[in-house]
């Protein structure tokens, strides 16, 4: 199977420049834009890289530096020729991988890897170009996001609101063609701007339909209030429509258009024998047959033809237009929040599929944003507090957990008190609680601001009293980075978690966030209250020890991974074991479950991360390519729009893969060592990495295609120590 060779990944754009060179960060205040300032000059000036060595003569394709000899190359999010240099049909091994349910080494020859037969095979070089194809055209937006919904308070009762949710119904009813419902409440609501911007918007989407030849449109149109009655009109676009069909040469579809739409409008004609004429060019090989049409030049000129006649309809009103003006209305408004707080702003606009979730472009990370060093030892794991991502939480072998801000990549504190290692650290949805289980068999709980919003006489992190450059320790940290009171002060030991014997490998925090779930080394998976500490239930089952946590969403089922090779099903509330999973051939290292709950994703020492279809119980993909066998955690998650797979290697290198046909569409580093975990997090549309070398890692797709670093490793972003 051919796959991409190499291919260019530009560089991180600097700050500055992003700032000066006219993106324009909608929606942002200024005090945004001074902090972006602020943080750009802390950032060191990156080294570039040097340029990717050229393919060799013999036909191989060109290897990043210092990648792994025989590992697969790097493939950009954006790749224009994508089929170049595979003339010589080398194989790649990323997207090998036999389709019978075994679990064959890295870098076997093979098909993506399709579990139980299914989608036909496709080669790395069409999946890397299919994804490409989704991502191009996407502008990064520099400011950060937050999210305020937490923190305001909706108005019910205000004019303002009211007349906005009107105008969002009428705007609503009129589009799906109830248009004398829509003027009835309009007429009612006394709502007249909503109105006159929505008949502006039908004359426009009527002139477009027609010159485009989108006649559905045209038709759905046609029974709005602004056309309804104008029944000369009807049968000009019913005539337009029926010309080109016999231009086509369509002749039973025109004859169905003529004897139902034309013939009830046949007094509506323009010329006595015009209709005659449209009869007879049944019996007729071109347009100009007929005397009332010897003037027909093509379908586009009378399509421009028509737009003249009826300027007086198809033309807005100045006056109209200047009292409509200042934006879009009701969902439309809605829709174009949605888009222009994004990260990235798409080159075309977007199907928008919901006016309630955040939006969220597809990109495929590229660049390095920031690498974080502050740890002493590999760093286990990482995890986005809270759904909006604004903070990142990291634990590692020097029995510490790390904070640092998303935006900047600045350390922000510290939370100590273990003595051991740390596997795993776990966040609730609203960043207000961490859980982090180490080595030391106890899990210890951490709440912002202590629970009860007070400080208790510490001292933050950048306080007058604390000496500049020293982080916070005593089992706190320090002050939320951007003085946000929203976001909580600092975080405060809570309690710790006792019952295990051994190392506890995983945490999880329940949606709900009374409950947190753990398992480790005593082959127990063990269900707590977080109010009072005291275990609700355990479960067991395991024939060795449990590494890893997922929840299904909305939902109390809870699914784990373990060293027997097995994935085990548990319904919290009865505690007993619905199903086990077991195809894998390893030890399994992670588990995650989708948004809807449908599909899960595991990974294995079996060198393979598998897809399961939890309605039927059985895996659908395999995917391939890194390296996941030696005792180390290898840990994969759901990434972009949950339609690619991210996740680590042994090789150094970060993987993404493509839902849809398993091949490996693009590969970031390498780093210093093997790469445990990543986590995608959709709200600030940033993928994080951490690694046996210590450093949390940031990435970002950046649409810049003129920078000079080339490879596998991309030149550029930010080092914060």
């Amino acid at each position: 199977m051919d796959c991409v060779a190499a291919a260019a990944i530009p560089t991180a754009v600097d700050v500055d420049d992003a700032l000066s060179s006219g993106v324009v960060v909608n929606g942002r205040k200024l005090a945004a834009q001074q902090r972006l300032a602020a943080a750009a000059a802390a950032i060191r000036t990156p080294v570039k890289a040097p340029p990717l060595a050229a393919s060799s003569s013999a036909g191989g394709p060109a290897r990043g530096l210092g990648g792994p000899p025989g590992g697969p190359p790097p493939l950009a999010p954006v790749i224009d020729g994508a089929a170049a240099g595979l003339a010589d049909g080398t194989h790649h091994p990323d997207c090998g991988g036999d389709a019978d349910g075994t679990g064959t080494a890295a870098g076997t020859t093979g098909t993506p890897a399709v579990e139980g037969g299914g989608a036909p095979a496709i080669s790395a070089a069409t999946a890397a170009a299919a994804v490409a194809a989704r991502a191009r055209g996407s502008q990064r937006v520099t400011a950060p996001r937050s999210r305020l919904a937490s923190r305001l308070v909706f108005n019910a009762s205000d004019p303002t609101v009211k007349k906005e949710i009107l105008s969002i119904i009428i705007q609503y009813l009129r589009d799906e063609g109830f248009a004398s419902a829509s003027a009835s409440i309009a007429s009612h609501a006394g709502v007249k701007a909503a109105m006159a911007a929505a008949t502006q918007a039908d004359i426009r989407r009527m002139r477009g339909a027609i010159l485009d030849g989108d006649w559905a449109t045209v038709e759905s149109l046609c029974g709005s209030e602004v056309f309804k009655t104008l029944k000369p009109f009807h049968y000009a676009v019913g005539r337009q429509q029926y010309l080109e069909l016999i231009d086509g040469h369509e002749y039973q579809k025109a004859f169905a258009l003529l004897t139902k739409r034309l013939k009830p409008l046949e007094s509506y004609r323009f010329r006595m024998d015009e209709f005659r004429d449209l009869c007879y060019l049944l019996t007729c090989k071109s347009v100009t047959d007929a005397c009332s049409f010897r003037d027909w030049n093509g379908v586009a000129a009378y399509r421009e033809r028509l737009v003249e006649q009826f300027a007086h309809l198809l033309t807005v009103d100045p006056a109209d237009e200047e009292e409509g003006a200042g934006g879009p209305v009701g969902g439309d408004a809605a829709l174009e929040h949605q888009v222009s707080s994004s990260r990235y702003q798409p080159a075309v606009p977007p199907r928008i599929g919901s006016i309630l979730s955040e939006y969220e472009c597809f990109v495929v990370p590229n660049v390095q944003r920031h690498a974080m060093v502050g740890h002493t030892g590999n760093v286990k794991c990482t995890v986005f507090v809270g759904d909006e991502g604004l903070e990142l939480a990291s634990g590692s072998s020097d029995n510490t957990v790390a904070l640092w801000e998303t935006y900047s990549g600045a350390r922000i504190g510290e939370l100590t008190g273990h003595t051991s290692r740390v596997w795993d650290v776990a966040a609730s949805r609203n960043g207000g609680m961490l859980a982090s289980a180490s080595g030391d068999g106890t899990v210890r709980l951490w709440n912002r601001g202590g629970g009860d919003g007070s400080t208790g006489g510490s001292v933050p992190c950048g306080s007058p009293r604390e000496p500049e450059g020293v982080l916070c320790h005593a089992e706190k940290v320090g002050d939320a980075p951007s003085g946000d009171a929203g976001r909580g002060g600092m975080f405060y030991f809570k309690s710790a978690l006792l019952g295990h014997r051994g190392d506890v490998y995983a945490v999880q925090l329940h949606p709900n966030g009374r409950h947190v779930v753990t398992a480790g080394y005593d082959k127990t998976v063990r269900l707590f209250d977080v109010e009072t500490n005291q275990e609700i239930r355990s479960f067991r089952g395991h024939n060795s020890s449990v590494a890893t946590i997922a929840f299904k969403p909305n939902s109390n089922v809870v699914f784990t991974g373990s060293k027997d090779s097995t994935i085990k099903c548990w319904d919290m509330t009865s505690g007993r074991c619905t199903k086990t999973f077991s195809s894998h051939l390893g030890e399994v290292t992670s588990v995650d479950v989708n948004g809807a709950g449908t599909s899960m994703l595991s990974s294995s020492k079996d060198n393979s991360n598998r897809l399961w279809d939890l309605r039927l119980g059985k895996p659908l993909r395999r995917f391939k390519g890194h390296q996941n066998t030696s005792k180390n955690f290898i840990r994969s998650a759901f990434g972009p729009n949950e339609s690619l797979v991210v996740g680590g290697s042994e090789d150094g290198l970060l993987y993404i893969w493509d839902v849809d046909t398993s091949c490996v569409v693009q590969t970031l580093g390498p780093c210093s060592g093997a790469v445990y975990a990543a986590k995608w997090n959709p709200y600030q549309s940033l993928l994080a990495s951490c690694g046996h070398d210590g450093i949390v890692r940031t990435w970002w797709y950046d649409d810049n295609p003129s920078g000079a670093g080339k490879g596998r490793f991309p030149s550029g972003g930010s080092v914060i120590v």
